[in-house]
C-alpha cells in the first residue's frame, strides 16, 4: 500500500487538531469545576451568612431587621449573596430612618449619617464585590443627604428595598 505525502501530512494534521481540541476541553472544565467548587454554596450556607452579618450589625433603635432569607431552598448562591443581603437590608434601615428624621431630629438623622459612613468600608461595598459605579452611586447619595436632599434615599428605597 502506498501513502502519498498528502495523505500522511492530513492525517498528521487531523490528529494534531484532535488532542489540541480535547485538551483545551479538559483544562476548561478542570478550571470551572474548580472555580464553581470555591464560590457557590448552598441555602444553608447562605442563610448562616446573613445572619452572621445580621447579628454583627447595627439597627436602628426599634427596627426589627429579619432573622431569616425567605429565598428558594433548593438553588445554589454565590458566597456573599447572604452578606450582601443582609447589608442591603442595613443600608436601607438606615436610609429610612434618617428619611424619617432628618426634618425633626437632627441627632437621630446624623445618627443615621454616621452609620451609612460605615457601609464605605463593609465588604458588600468592597472593591473585590462592588464596582466603581455603584460605590459612587452610594456616595453621591449619602452627600445629598448630608446636604439635607432627600431625593438620593428616596429614590434608593424605591428601587432596591428588599424589604
Amino acid at each position: 500500500m502506498k501513502l502519498s505525502l498528502k495523505k500522511v501530512l492530513s492525517f498528521l494534521f487531523v490528529m494534531v487538531l484532535m488532542v489540541g481540541f480535547s485538551s483545551c476541553k479538559k483544562s476548561s472544565a478542570t478550571s470551572n469545576s474548580e472555580n464553581s467548587a470555591k464560590d457557590f454554596v448552598k441555602y444553608d450556607d447562605i442563610q448562616k451568612e446573613f445572619k452572621e452579618t445580621v447579628n454583627k450589625l447595627n439597627w436602628p433603635e426599634g427596627y426589627k431587621a429579619p432573622e431569616k432569607l425567605y429565598d428558594d431552598v433548593n438553588a445554589v448562591y454565590q458566597e456573599g449573596y447572604g452578606d450582601t443581603l443582609a447589608s442591603n437590608y442595613w443600608e436601607c434601615a438606615w436610609q429610612e430612618e434618617w428619611l424619617k428624621n432628618y426634618k425633626n431630629n437632627p441627632k437621630r438623622a446624623q445618627k443615621a449619617i454616621e452609620e451609612l459612613e460605615k457601609a464605605l468600608n463593609m465588604r458588600y461595598l468592597s472593591k473585590e464585590c462592588c464596582d466603581d459605579a455603584t460605590r459612587k452611586f452610594f456616595t453621591d447619595r449619602l452627600d445629598k443627604a448630608k446636604a439635607n436632599d432627600p431625593s438620593g434615599f428616596e429614590e434608593n428605597l424605591k428601587l432596591n428595598d428588599p424589604r
